[in-house]
């Protein structure tokens, strides 16, 4: 068998298999033969598609802040909104990673959005009487009253409690302990990735642009990408599907164009997916879905081969090649067959060390490939031993 390291599950041989610690004749000819592959697993990398998306920011002009503007639905109970392992939030029990970081997000998206109902009276003539969390560009800080930090004289001039598209994504991923950088959308894919590698939290979590999915496809906690927008989704009770997110115009042209980024309508609320893609505004079908995925797990079967071990980080393992690569192979033989096999294309697959060997006969019911003939005892020794890597002095292994 092959061994290889990868980020999913690896393959285990289905019989017993003796891995006997006493030392082994090196000019025996009877043992079975292993080959194992460690390679380097990367997350993914692909980048939003420029096809149809031109660069991602925050910046939406009025005609597309009044379409989501009418998009605007009730904010869902926590308990209508179903999370990434198929249970309703306020009863999600520990499960997995994604599933922690997912539902965590659209806690705190809610709990944002459910501000709404909060009235902020009025300061003073620059700081404005309003609900919720209103549009503020370039503002990642939803618990003071501040200024917008970027956008005309006008928008800048009111302190208000709220944040724009980007600031609700990084206030999400820091409810769940990701210190992600100060990024507009543009950088956020990026980003992303950066926050999801370095967080303890998400260990095993890679990232994904899945590209312009099916409605029906899109998940709870998918970031959905449109040109100079991105929110994220949450798909309730009743099957549909939301989208919480923060729209305003950063260069309002007069009052009455400020105060519609304090309405109710505009920073972090929800919208209607369905009408957000299917409506007959702006957006439509032109957008990108990012989601967060499980990594690699035992038994998973990438590359040709079965993972059984994962290291710490939980985004690399190796794995084994799924069949016995010989029967009655010496052991000076046996690295040259493992060096000269090309399983999944790669060119690096070696024999395995004991160690390895121990974690392979550990998962073996998940791994194809073991001698069933093994009972670990002496009188077939030969039909249930393989070769390690590991010579024991000069005529031993």
């Amino acid at each position: 068998m092959v061994l290889k390291r990868v980020v999913s599950k690896v393959a285990i041989p289905k019989s017993r298999y003796s891995l006997n610690i006493r030392p082994m004749k090196r000019i025996l000819n009877s043992f079975f033969l292993l080959c194992l592959l460690f390679t380097g697993y990367k997350k993914e990398t692909e980048t939003i598609s420029a096809s149809d998306n031109p660069a991602i920011g925050d910046l939406l002009p009025e005609r597309e802040n009044l379409f989501l503007d009418s998009l605007s639905v009730n904010n869902p109970a926590l308990t209508d909104i179903i999370g990434n392992n198929g249970k309703f939030l306020a009863r999600t029990q520990s499960s997995s990673p994604v599933a922690n970081l997912v539902d965590g997000m659209l806690t705190q998206a809610q709990a944002l959005s459910g501000t709404k109902i909060i009235s902020y009276p009025a300061e003073g003539d620059t700081r404005p009487e309003h609900k919720g969390i209103a549009y503020s560009f370039g503002r990642r800080d939803v618990t003071q009253r501040l200024n917008p930090t970027a956008g005309n004289d006008l928008h800048r001039k009111y302190a208000v409690f709220g944040t724009d598209c980007s600031g609700l994504r990084i206030n999400l991923l820091q409810s769940q302990g990701g210190s992600i950088a100060n990024t507009t959308a543009t950088g956020f894919e990026t980003a992303l990735r950066t926050v999801i590698v370095r967080n303890s939290r998400s260990l095993n979590v890679t990232v994904k642009n899945l590209g312009n999915l099916q409605t029906s496809k899109i998940q709870s906690g998918d970031f959905i990408a449109w040109p100079g927008h991105i929110g994220v989704v949450a798909v309730l009770r009743n099957s549909s599907k939301i989208i919480y997110q923060p729209n305003g115009d950063d260069k309002p042209k007069d009052i009455a164009a400020q105060i519609k980024n304090l309405s109710v309508r505009r920073g972090v609320n929800p919208k209607s997916l369905s009408e957000a893609i299917h409506g007959n505004g702006y957006w439509g079908d032109k957008y990108d879905i990012i989601r967060l995925k499980a990594g690699i797990q035992i038994g998973d079967t990438p590359q040709r081969g079965v993972v059984f071990d994962i290291d710490q980080t939980g985004l690399h393992g190796y794995i084994c090649a799924p069949v016995v690569q010989s029967t009655g192979t010496t052991w000076s033989d046996a690295s040259v067959q493992c060096s000269a096999y090309r399983g999944g294309g790669f060119r690096n697959w070696m024999l395995p060390n004991n160690q390895q060997l121990f974690k392979l006969c550990a998962n073996k019911e998940l791994m194809g490939g073991f001698n069933t003939g093994c009972n670990n005892n002496n009188n077939n020794f030969r039909n249930c031993s393989y070769w390690s890597a590991e010579a024991n002095g000069p005529t031993n292994a």
